[in-house]
C-alpha cells in the first residue's frame, strides 16, 4: 500500500503532462507518415499532389482565432466569479 501512495503522484503527472504530449508528438508523426505514402501513391496513378511548405506557412483561420480568444475571456470570467 505504501507503494501506491509512493507511486501515486508520479502516475498523475504522466498522465495529466506526459500522456497529451505523447499523442500529439504521435499524431503528427503518424499524419507525416501519411502524406508521404499518400503522395507516393497519388504520383504513381498519375494525380498531382500539392508539395508541403513547412511550418512557417502554417496559420490558424479568423473564425477559429476568435473562438479561442471567447473561450479565453469566458474562462477568465468563470475564474473571476468563481463558477
Amino acid at each position: 500500500m505504501s507503494d501506491i501512495e509512493k507511486i501515486a503522484p508520479m502516475m498523475n503527472y504522466y498522465v495529466t503532462n506526459v500522456f497529451p504530449a505523447f499523442l500529439i508528438v504521435a499524431s503528427i508523426i503518424i499524419s507525416y507518415i501519411n502524406y508521404i505514402v499518400s503522395s507516393k501513391f497519388a504520383v504513381r496513378f498519375s494525380i498531382n499532389v500539392k508539395q508541403h511548405e513547412g511550418i512557417a506557412y502554417f496559420s490558424f483561420p479568423r473564425n477559429f482565432m476568435i473562438s479561442m480568444a471567447g473561450l479565453l475571456l469566458l474562462s477568465f470570467l468563470l475564474q473571476l466569479l468563481n463558477i
